[in-house]
C-alpha cells in the first residue's frame, strides 16, 4: 500500500486486508493501513477506517465515518449496513429499521425470505470470474447465487449490501445449480470472494 503509485485505487482495496490483519491479531498494521488510506479521501478508504473502528469498540467514531462517506458521496448503504450490523449485535429494532430504510434503494420490497423449491430465479447474481477463495466456500463457477444469509439476492447491489451486513466468517449462500436450489454453507475469511460478479437475468439480458 505505501508503494503504490494510485494511492487512491489502493485505497479503495485495502479493506479486506485490514480485515485480514485484525483477524491475525495485527491490529496495529490494520490500523496504520486504515489511518493512510482514509488520509487520501477515498470512499473505500473512509470506509476502510469506518469499519476499523467499528469492529475495535468505537461505535460513535465508526458511526461517524460512515456518515462521512453518505455526506461526501451521496451513499448512503454503507451507513446503512453498519445500523443492521449493530442490530445483529445488539437486536435494536430501531437499527434494523434504520438501516433497511438507508438500503431501500436496493431493496424496495424489503429483505424477502430465500426461495427453497420452484422453476429457474429470474434474477441473481453470477460470476465473472472465478477463484480459489469461492470454490473453497463451496461455490463454483457456473452457480447463480439467490441468497445470502437467507436474504434473497435479485442483483449486484443487493449482494455488496449483503456481503456487508455482517462480519461473520461463516457464510450461508443459496444458489442455483443444476436445475435446483442449493444451500452452501461455508466459511469465507474476510467475507471477501475475490471473484467478479454482476446482476443475472436470462432472457432479459444481462444488466450490472
Amino acid at each position: 500500500f505505501n508503494r503504490a503509485q494510485d494511492r487512491v485505487a489502493a485505497s479503495n482495496r485495502v479493506l479486506w486486508l485490514t480485515r485480514y490483519l485484525v483477524d491475525h491479531g495485527q491490529a496495529a498494521d490494520a490500523r496504520a493501513i486504515a489511518v493512510s488510506a482514509d488520509d487520501v479521501g477515498s470512499g473505500g478508504g473512509m470506509l476502510t477506517l469506518a469499519e476499523l473502528k467499528e469492529r475495535q469498540g468505537d461505535q460513535a467514531g465508526a458511526e461517524a465515518g460512515f456518515k462521512r462517506v453518505q455526506e461526501r458521496y451521496g451513499t448512503a448503504w454503507h451507513l446503512g449496513a453498519y445500523y443492521l450490523r449493530r442490530w445483529k449485535a445488539t437486536g435494536d429494532a430501531a437499527l434494523r429499521d434504520r438501516g433497511l430504510a438507508l438500503v431501500a434503494q436496493s431493496f424496495p420490497s424489503g429483505f424477502e425470505a430465500v426461495p427453497s423449491t420452484g422453476a429457474a430465479p429470474v434474477d441473481g447474481v453470477a460470476f465473472t470470474n472465478f477463484g480459489a477463495r469461492a470454490a473453497k466456500a463451496g461455490l463454483r463457477k457456473t452457480d447463480i447465487i439467490v441468497g445470502v444469509d437467507g436474504v434473497r439476492v435479485r442483483s449486484e447491489a443487493q449482494f455488496d449490501v449483503l456481503m456487508r451486513t455482517s462480519h461473520d466468517a461463516a457464510m450461508q449462500f443459496t444458489v442455483w445449480r443444476d436445475g435446483t436450489f442449493v444451500t452452501v454453507k461455508g466459511t469465507l475469511p474476510q467475507r471477501w470472494l475475490g471473484t467478479g460478479y454482476r446482476t443475472h437475468r436470462p432472457g432479459a439480458g444481462e444488466t450490472q
